[in-house]
């Protein structure tokens, strides 16, 4: 017997191993068409209240779908788009070339439109002649087809025509189309039904659904170009109430579409035990539309309720790779026992000093003693504990304790009937307000002495209430409070010297300040430590070695600290691929032989950040590079772009913008330079500024909250893309931030109430005494003293 087990798990792992293997090996490039919600983008109004349907959003939304399966069973995935602006609806031909660069197969999401009643699906090869027996790449007809195949034998939806088609472009229309005229890899373009038709419309507003049709093209990639292993099983269908008709009659509709898609249905997937392994509730886009996806081989419950109609149960069979189909037609009425009007209460997002309350109607059926009603997540309370057994009314309500996400249950019980309310919302801290401390630029027409010259102003760090600024055309450092502005003193600069610029940047780790030189492979590239602000300079690194590139030094990062860190830098010249250079440490040592990791985008090619290229380094391993040609982007540890930052957040202005991300009250914000928006190059770098940004929702959905100073630091361009930033949190009580910008001066402002630090300015000493005046009085010849105590 334990033979076999160990056989069975051997087998078991093989499988695994495969399934996760599927595409291992293949890279697919993924076009979801059109984009930014232009001229060509063809908005489609909805019925019944639905927001507009853009093809670039179903598009999108299926790309992502696609994505997720291909690089979750071993493949790797390069998307011509990942937004959807104007400036992402990119020239066919550029996608061609890009396409064309990457290698692997080419995908290219569409979806058709005509008289608002046709409804069909057709998958397009590039051919050259009016023959359709004509392809230009090998296996694009039979990739074609497979998808055709796909989606075609396991719609959703109504459909005109049912025969599948993979056909010539030019033998169809007499031409190639953009994407596939100079593109030399196999693959296709599928226009995946008829989104005029409203009623697939209104699924195509659902991801799910997308998710879905995405599925199917994972799926047909199995069929032709052929891949080893297997892909899980979904099941999907849709939820309506057949007595009644759709809601709208402006608009062709066909079978199942006439009938009412049921919105905010909860559908369950039950395991053979019982036991709920996923749960879905149906969206507001009247479609009625559900999924489960990733669903292993195996027998299974689907159980669909609604308030107002009675729980429907079917037992589904799923294996793998295969879809299954099951729609549920809804009868109104309820069930023996607990019903509730609503199985989700959205909250939605509110601040975290705020409460909301939402009633839910509990009816019954054959219950005879009191309902228990009871919350699992103190965020909600509920009110009243108990009904009667004829049911009521309960009132929920949402007061978070903190911000961040929050879900729970609201249980109902008699005896052994129950019934559930899910419960969610999204806390976030009210939005932060700055307040300015000082501002020495351009614009404020306002300077200390030591910020009097704007140009000669490059980088800085703060730490414990001192700002530490890089005058890198004296090459000096400059101490300041950094809560008054005011001169403390310079560093001593005792035997700092070479390099293109003896000093570029400088950070701090406690009372440390940590200094580059700005180097070329010329000069030697140093790193002093001042051990504190009085203490004379030592140099920690000095070598030779800069990774082979041209340049390095613009912008100091440091993680760890200097006995077991790294400083690293995003070496290279303005027109150079950069490549992160690295100097570990280690027990005190710094090794003059640097890491070198290429940068690069995911399809390989290098990148080139431009002037003042810069990374900050993540704890993860991961970190933010950034430049004049780049957004802040998060790269892997392996310099392989991932993600980028928002750029509408930072007023679609790149250039080199300085980056820092921290933590408030339990809300992820981060501040980055901007620049007031031009759209002529001579007017562009003007306006520099802090742009505020609550990432609650992810760096690439940051929203831009907050701009400092709003009228901006000055007119005179940065032509240097020299900018620095930097964030102090006091707790829960207050948070500060600085910014400078080269040739424009440099600000500080802060929120609530920051940290006290001690007044090390000589400038600003105070002197007291124990008393206010002294009168003497005695006899010629006599002296008289009093003591005074001076602090």
């Amino acid at each position: 017997m334990k033979k076999i087990i160990t056989l069975f798990t051997l087998v078991f792992l093989v499988l695994a191993t495969a399934s996760a293997g599927v595409y291992s090996g293949k890279k697919f490039y993924v076009n979801p068409g059109h984009g930014g919600h232009d001229s060509n983008d063809r908005p489609t109004p909805m019925p019944l209240g639905v927001q507009m349907f853009y093809e670039s959003d179903g598009n999108l939304s299926r790309g992502f779908g696609l994505k997720y399966f291909l690089e979750k069973y071993g493949g790797t995935v390069k998307m011509s788009r990942t937004l959807n602006r104007p400036q992402d609806d990119l020239g066919l031909s550029t996608i061609a070339a890009q396409s064309n660069s990457y290698g692997g197969y080419f995908l290219c999401l569409h979806t058709n439109a005509g008289n608002a009643s046709a409804n069909y699906l057709i998958a397009f090869y590039r051919g050259s002649q009016s023959s359709n027996s004509y392809e230009v790449v090998k296996p694009s007809k039979a990739m074609g087809l497979a998808v055709a195949k796909w989606q075609m034998n396991n719609k959703l939806t109504n459909t005109t025509y049912d025969t599948p088609r993979s056909v010539s472009d030019y033998a169809w229309n007499g031409w190639n189309y953009g994407v596939l005229r100079t593109n030399n890899r196999p693959g296709y373009l599928v226009e995946s039904f008829f989104h005029d038709y409203r009623p697939e419309a209104l699924r195509m507003k659902s991801d799910t659904y997308n998710k879905y049709l995405a599925w199917q093209v994972a799926r047909a990639l199995l069929d032709s170009p052929g891949c080893p292993g297997a892909l899980k099983g979904c099941i999907v269908g849709d939820i309506r109430d057949l007595s009644k008709n759709c809601g709208y009659t402006n608009y062709p509709t066909r079978g199942r579409d006439t009938k009412l898609a049921i919105n905010g249905a909860t559908v369950r997937l039950k395991d053979g035990n019982g036991a709920t392994v996923q749960t879905f509730t149906t969206d507001k886009c009247c479609n009625g539309v559900y999924a489960f996806f990733e669903v292993p081989a195996g027998s299974y419950t689907v159980e669909v309720s609604k308030s107002g109609y009675v729980t429907k149960r079917a037992n589904i069979i799923v294996a793998n790779n295969k879809s299954t189909l099951h729609n549920f037609d809804m009868q109104q009425g309820i069930d023996e026992g607990i019903c509730v009007s609503s199985a989700l209460l959205d909250f939605g997002i509110i601040n975290s000093d705020q409460t909301v309350s939402k009633t839910v109607t509990v009816t019954t059926s054959k219950i005879t003693g009191n309902i228990s009603v009871s919350s699992n997540n103190s965020n909600f309370t509920v009110s009243p504990s108990s009904l009667p057994a004829n049911g009521g009314a309960i009132t929920v309500t949402y007061k978070p304790s903190a911000a961040g996400s929050h879900s729970g249950t609201i249980k109902l019980a008699c005896g052994s009937k129950t019934a559930s309310v899910a419960v969610e919302g999204i806390a976030k801290n009210p939005p932060l307000s700055f307040v300015e401390g000082w501002n020495f630029s351009e614009t404020s027409g306002k300077a200390e002495s030591w910020a009097s010259n704007k140009g000669s102003l490059r980088n800085m760090d703060v730490s414990k209430g001192k700002m530490f600024i890089v005058n890198a055309s004296a090459g000096k450092i400059f101490v300041v409070n950094a809560q008054t502005g005011k001169y403390i003193k310079n560093l001593d600069m005792t035997g700092v010297t070479g390099g293109a610029l003896k000093v570029m940047d400088c950070k701090c780790i406690g009372d440390q300040i940590i200094a580059c030189n700005l180097a070329t492979n010329q000069e030697p590239f140093k790193i002093y430590v001042w051990d504190n602000m009085n203490a004379a300079p030592r140099v920690v690194l000095e070598t030779s070695n800069i990774g082979g590139q041209t340049r390095i030094g613009d912008c100091l990062s440091v993680s760890g600290d200097l006995t077991n860190g790294k400083f690293s830098f995003a070496a290279g010249g303005s027109n150079e691929i950069n490549k992160v250079i690295a100097y570990t440490i280690t027990n005190g040592v710094c090794n003059p032989t640097p890491t070198v990791t290429d940068l690069k985008t995911d399809d390989g090619a290098g990148i080139i950040l431009g002037l003042s290229p810069r990374i900050i380094p993540e704890s993860s391993g991961k970190y933010w590079a950034i430049g004049q040609n780049y957004y802040p982007s998060l790269m892997s540890s392996e310099g392989v772009l991932q993600a980028s930052f928002s750029p509408k957040a930072l007023n679609n202005e790149c250039a080199g913008n300085a980056f820092k991300a921290f933590t408030f009250k339990g809300t992820q914000y981060g501040i980055a330079t901007s620049y007031t928006p031009a759209n002529s190059p001579a007017e562009r770098l003007k306006g520099g500024r802090i742009v505020l940004v609550d990432a609650t929702d992810g760096w690439a959905q940051a929203e831009n909250i907050g701009e400092y100073p709003n009228a901006g630091l000055g007119q005179t361009r940065n032509t240097s893309f020299s900018t620095s930033v930097a964030v102090s949190v006091n707790g829960t009580e207050g948070v500060e931030m600085w910014v400078l910008v080269h040739n424009q001066g440099i600000a500080y402002f802060k929120h609530g109430t920051p940290k006290v630090y001690p007044n090390d300015n000589p400038t600003e000493t105070t002197i007291s005494t124990s008393v206010s005046a002294l009168n003497f009085s005695t006899e010629k010849g006599k002296t008289v003293t009093q003591q005074v105590t001076i602090s």
